[in-house]
């Protein structure tokens, strides 16, 4: 256990200390790491070349299936492209280059996803024998142990880079609530040199720390279905927005119209609401109290800090109206008068 914690702390430090580098570092970095997550499937694809075949298609699913916990990993491993939205200030013309982005991002997701299933199912259909790991004694039977090698360092590679760019949008979007002052002002910090919010990165850093010890699959049915709740806030206040404010300047544009938009985002709305539902008991406790935690954040912010500003503002002034008051009222002039001889340093009040 000692050492588990030790490697991610070790994880935890190096992916941060690449993050106060700056986000360029952070876009090359990515690169590398996606080319070499990448690679080892491909080659398992060639390899398995001579194997692959159809006849998992008439295997039955497993049984029973949890559809909360598929849900879940499945969503889990398609979410976060809105994320990189809190990166668009230090990106160069990011209209044009974030939609050509996530073109390229969601078809290279499909490849890497698609391609190892469809070898893995040719070569070990029988579904309720995946286990963790499977993918890459799958990787043994088809190209041997240097292939099983060059997976498993993929595998840890994929881990880093997704911490990595999760650090990074994480710490940005803490520094955008705190200069919309919905959070406390000292994670508007910046270093000056690369730009980094480096308060928000730390404690980001921090936090992910100390939930590294939670069971993966808890933290990720927690953390869906909070990204639920979130992206229907955001595909509702897409909608409202397009009604509302059509003329409002936007850098990106969806480009359809009002009823089409509005159709297009019902089925990511049911999936949402579905995710809410289905959810584990545990992932609805967290989300409840992530929840009042935000809501009780924004009552102190925008009610009863104003209300104490304004409070401790007519006390000063009440104070140091009667305090100028008291003093006009009861202060009396001394008067002193002097001897005239001008030897004389005696005075007399």
């Amino acid at each position: 256990m000692p050492y588990s914690l030790l490697l991610k702390a070790t994880m935890i430090a190096a992916t941060t200390a690449l993050n106060l580098s700056g986000v360029n570092i952070v876009g090359k970095a990515t690169m590398v790491f996606g080319a070499s997550v990448i690679a080892p499937f491909i080659a398992m694809f060639f390899f398995a070349i001579p194997q692959l075949n159809l006849q998992w298609i008439s295997f039955p699913a497993p049984k029973p299936m949890n559809w909360p916990k598929l849900l879940s990993l499945l969503l889990w491993n398609t979410s976060g492209f809105d994320s990189v939205g809190a990166c668009a200030g230090e990106v160069k013309d990011p209209a044009k280059s974030y939609p050509l982005a996530l073109l390229v991002s969601v078809g290279l997701m499909l490849v890497t996803y698609i391609v190892p299933a469809f070898v893995g199912l040719s070569v070990a259909p029988y579904f309720e024998l995946w286990k963790g790991g499977t993918f890459t004694d799958i990787a043994a039977s088809v190209g041997g142990r240097p292939l099983e090698i060059w997976l498993g360092l993929g595998g840890v590679t994929s881990a880093f880079g997704l911490l990595l760019t999760r650090l990074c949008m994480s710490s940005r979007l803490v520094y955008g609530i705190a200069v919309a002052h919905k959070a406390p002002q000292f994670f508007q910090s910046i270093e000056e040199k690369h730009g980094t919010p480096w308060v928000a990165l730390i404690i980001t850093a921090f936090c992910t720390l100390l939930l590294s010890g939670s069971e993966f699959t808890l933290l990720a049915e927690a953390d869906m279905v909070l990204y639920c709740i979130s992206s229907a806030l955001k595909f509702s206040a897409l909608i409202y927005l397009r009604f509302t404010e059509p003329d409002a300047y936007r850098p990106f544009r969806i480009p359809v119209g009002n009823v089409v938009l509005t159709g297009l985002t019902t089925i990511p709305l049911l999936v949402c609401f579905a995710m809410v539902l289905l959810g584990s008991p545990f992932s609805h406790l967290v989300a409840l109290s992530c929840l009042m935690f935000s809501i009780i954040t924004h009552v102190w912010l925008e009610a009863i800090v104003p209300f104490l500003q304004r409070a401790a503002s007519a006390a000063a002034v009440v104070y140091y109206g009667m305090k100028e008051k008291f003093t006009r009222t009861y202060s009396r002039p001394t008067h002193t008068t002097f001897s005239a001889d001008p030897q004389d340093t005696t005075q007399q009040a």
